[in-house]
């Protein structure tokens, strides 16, 4: 069984690739701009270079303290194959949420006094914590999925900036994932992303909702950076809605 994919250029030229069902001899497939068919936009050099380099070193630094996360399925632990930490602007309940990890940083002072451009300090205001993740070689990676709604709402934005290795990105509708559980062969998009050091993905909706990403695992879609090597570190920029505040506290992942 062969999955139509679709790898972005050097010069980050996004394209989708389609493939319908019929048998392999009589397939037809295109070339498509990605945000013509899929929710999801593709923004390269998003920050000033000095800013993007400095951010990076304060991730890298940041990072030595982080945890991976660990989760048990039928009476078996399993440890997240990436680390993880959270930061906020201005959340306390997201603070108190992420105590017991010892894995939540405010950077409300961070944000204020950083030296960016006004959109910058703007999105800082309408994002209420970014989930940072470190990929530290090809090895690590997180597989496909969407990102939990409950304090999101529905149909959120969220904005993912990725620093230092480059790494493959990947995005499908969902029925791709249940098709290749099944079997099946899958009459969905699908497409593969290489994304470098300050490159930015916004994902608008319903991607959350139609759409899986993940980053997976790999012995040679990796090209290191000058300053983390094999190391990818990433931000995805959330805003919770208090309207959907749960009652009660359950652990995010």
């Amino acid at each position: 069984m062969s999955v139509p994919t679709a790898l972005i250029n050097d010069h980050l030229d996004a394209h989708f690739l389609a493939t319908d069902q019929r048998p392999s001899h009589k397939r037809q497939k295109r070339e498509l701009a990605l945000d013509q068919l899929t929710p999801c936009e593709l923004i390269r050099d998003f920050l000033p270079e000095d800013l993007a380099a400095r951010l990076l070193q304060q991730l890298l630094k940041d990072s030595e303290s982080w945890t991976q996360g660990t989760w048990w399925i039928a009476g078996k632990e399993h440890t997240a194959p990436r680390s993880s930490s959270y930061y906020s602007v201005g959340d306390r309940e997201a603070l108190e949420r992420h105590k017991d990890s010892g894995n939540a940083l405010d950077v409300s002072s961070r944000v204020a006094m950083a030296a960016g451009p006004a959109s910058l300090q703007t999105a800082a205001q309408l994002c209420t914590y970014a989930l940072a993740n470190l990929y530290k070689d090809g090895q690590q990676g997180v597989g496909a999925h969407s990102d939990k709604l409950t304090q999101l709402g529905p149909r959120p934005t969220i904005a993912s900036l990725s620093l230092g290795a480059s790494r493959l990105f990947r995005v499908r509708r969902a029925g791709t994932v249940d098709a290749a559980a099944e079997g099946r062969e899958p009459a969905v998009e699908l497409a593969d992303l290489m994304l470098p050091h300050n490159t930015l993905v916004i994902m608008f909706p319903p991607t959350q909702e139609e759409w899986r990403h993940e980053v997976p695992k790999t012995k040679s879609q990796c090209k290191p950076h000058p300053a983390s090597g094999t190391a990818r570190l990433n931000l995805t920029f959330r805003s919770l809605k208090p309207e959907w505040q749960r009652i009660g506290r359950v652990n995010e992942s």
